[in-house]
C-alpha cells in the first residue's frame, strides 16, 4: 500500500511541475511578444520613441535616439503609416534569454532581436539599427514598391521628391 501512495504523489508531482514548466514558458513567451509589438508600435505606427526606449537595452538607445531626431526633421514623417504584420516570436532553444520577433514592414520582412535582462524582455539591437536586423532584400518588391515608405526615417525620400518636383 505505501508503493501505491508513493508513485501516486510522485506522478502527481510530476504533472504538477511539468504543468508549471509549461504555464511559464508561455507566460514568457507572451511577455517577449507584448514587448516586441508595444515597441514596433510605438517605433514605427505611434513615432513614440519615448516609449521605445522603455523597452529597448542600453545598446539599443543610439539608435532610438537617432531615429527619434530624423523623424523629427522630417514633417512628412507622420503622413504615411507604415502596413506593419506580426508574425511571431521563437525564443532560442539553445538560449531561453534571446528571442527573435518576426514582422513585416510593407511587404518586407525582418525580425526583431529580444533579450531578456534580469527577467525583463527588451528589445536587444546589439548597435545596430531597427531596419538593420532582419531580412534587408527589398530585391522581391517592384520598382514602385522599393520606393515605397518602409521606416519611419524613409518619409525623407518622399519629402526630397515632393521639393524635387515643385520646382
Amino acid at each position: 500500500m505505501n508503493i501505491s501512495i508513493i508513485r501516486r504523489t510522485g506522478t502527481l508531482l510530476m504533472l504538477t511541475a511539468f504543468f508549471l514548466l509549461a504555464t511559464s514558458c508561455k507566460n514568457n513567451k507572451r511577455e517577449a511578444e507584448h514587448v516586441a509589438e508595444n515597441f514596433l508600435q510605438a517605433y514605427y505606427m505611434d513615432l513614440d520613441f519615448d516609449k521605445a526606449l522603455q523597452l529597448c537595452s542600453d545598446a539599443s538607445r543610439a539608435a532610438v535616439h537617432e531615429q527619434a531626431e530624423l523623424t523629427a526633421l522630417n514633417p512628412y514623417a507622420k503622413e504615411e503609416t507604415p502596413d506593419l504584420v506580426f508574425s511571431g516570436l521563437e525564443i532560442d532553444p539553445d538560449n531561453a534569454h534571446t528571442a527573435r520577433f518576426t514582422y513585416t514592414c510593407n511587404r518586407a520582412e525582418r525580425t526583431l532581436p529580444l533579450r531578456k535582462f534580469n527577467d525583463k524582455w527588451l528589445v536587444d539591437l546589439q548597435g545596430g539599427t531597427v531596419e538593420s536586423s532582419g531580412n534587408n532584400d527589398f530585391s522581391h518588391l517592384s520598382a514602385s514598391e522599393k520606393g515605397g515608405f518602409t521606416s519611419a526615417a524613409s518619409g525623407e525620400i518622399k519629402y526630397r521628391k515632393r521639393r524635387q518636383g515643385n520646382k
